[in-house]
């Protein structure tokens, strides 16, 4: 065989795995709606909730793959709107989640109509998701928590659930790197020990590379007192205990008086 009948044959199979992919799309659109509609009705249920999750952002990573980018973007603010109750047990998305993800699910029918039909120009759905941010963003903070502990993040997430916050979690601190200069947070809570690169790292990449977002307040947390200056781009460092999750509430709360300003 080939080189060019190789690659004739891989392009073959992608673009029948492409059309596959937009033949099955609407059955999985119907699933996140049967999904959405039982925990609308009761948000105990737990399992349902994380298939929700599960399926949610298996189409994130289908519809990349697929080149359908306006899905992928549209998954990864369903994800947001799911992340805050991710690793909390017994809470569920309720109320102003269920609206966001049913909002969202709408823009998924429309963006996959519009690619059946041949068309990929979705200046529409990108306007109503900046517009989105935008009212949303104003009366809430944006977190980034970047924790390589399940339960120190179930512990942080638990701390501001009774606030206005949207949160983003993540184990990685490049993954964290990569996040935060694409999408504007207002917060950046972080452990000092991360994966490929430590909270001071981060800290001054954010500092020095914002690519034109505001600077995020940084907070870091340490295992134990610390009386070493602080390092460039770390805003403020708290101790790991209890006092520092109340503090944590103290300065979101703090954040969201200057937001209704």
């Amino acid at each position: 065989m080939t080189n060019t009948q190789a690659a004739a044959q891989i392009e073959a199979l992608v673009e029948q795995l492409t059309r596959q992919f937009f033949d099955e799309l609407p059955d999985r659109l119907q699933h996140l709606e049967n999904c959405i509609h039982k925990l609308s009705e009761d948000p105990r249920q737990e399992d349902l909730f994380f298939e929700l999750y599960r399926s949610v952002h298996s189409l994130k990573g289908a519809a990349g793959t697929y080149n359908a980018m306006i899905m992928t973007r549209i998954c990864h603010h369903m994800e947001n709107a799911l992340n805050a109750f991710k690793e909390v047990s017994d809470t569920g998305p309720v109320n102003e989640t269920v609206e966001t993800l049913y909002r969202h699910l709408d823009w998924l029918h429309l963006a996959y109509n519009k690619i059946r039909e041949g068309d990929r120009i979705f200046t529409e759905i990108e306007s109503q998701l900046a517009e989105f941010d935008r009212v949303r963003n104003q009366k809430r903070v944006v977190a980034l928590i970047v924790e390589p502990s399940e339960t120190l993040r179930q512990i942080c997430v638990r701390s501001l659930s009774n606030l206005p916050v949207d949160i983003t979690l993540c184990e990685d601190g490049y993954l964290a790197l990569g996040l935060a200069l694409n999408r504007q947070f207002d917060l950046v809570i972080t452990g000092m020990r991360l994966p490929s690169l430590n909270a001071n790292a981060l800290a001054g990449a954010i500092s020095t590379q914002s690519g034109g977002h505001q600077k995020p307040l940084v907070i870091a947390l340490a295992s134990s007192p610390d009386n070493s200056p602080v390092p460039l781009g770390i805003d403020q460092v708290l101790t790991r205990d209890a006092k520092a999750f109340e503090q944590l509430q103290a300065i979101v709360q703090s954040m969201l008086k200057k937001k209704s300003v």
